[in-house]
């Protein structure tokens, strides 16, 4: 297992998890997308099955997905909408400090999603809703980089 010498830190994470939870516990040698979602926002809808595909195709090459709430009121929201969904990937919720680590977040429906690689730094960042196939095909690409450095 590789550590972090900068940059974010993965960790397994529980239901009610922070996202300062998350950043501040030992890497797990996992590459991750990162996806800023809300529960009220259409184009999160769409890509949040993509995500749960991403998880199951490439979970055994250590992917772990995780998506990142940005509703106002936490899991008052988004613990509803993930008793009907029961997606296959972690979910926490943003806070301040997350917000601030990165310059900002974009407002939702104005969607982030990060690709964390192994070392736990960001390989690619999108504003927006992403491409599927392109979005794939980096997560396909990001093993290999991490591994060729």
């Amino acid at each position: 297992m590789r550590r972090a010498k900068t940059g974010w830190r993965l960790a397994l994470i529980h239901e009610r998890a922070s996202f300062a939870e998350i950043s501040s516990k030992p890497i797990l040698g996992v590459w991750a997308p990162f996806d800023f979602w809300a529960t009220w926002c259409g184009g999160c809808k769409v890509e949040i099955p993509w995500y749960e595909e991403f998880q199951d195709k490439y979970r055994k090459d250590g992917l772990a997905a995780i998506g990142v709430s940005m509703d106002d009121d936490g899991w008052k929201s988004v613990k509803p909408f993930l008793e009907e969904r029961k997606l296959n990937y972690r979910v926490v919720i943003a806070n301040q400090d997350l917000t601030t680590r990165y310059g900002g977040v974009p407002s939702v429906p104005m969607t982030l999603t990060l690709l964390i690689d192994r070392d736990g730094k960001i390989a690619e960042s999108h504003a927006g809703m992403v491409d599927k196939d392109a979005f794939e095909n980096k997560i396909k690409m990001l093993p290999q980089e991490s591994t060729a450095k």
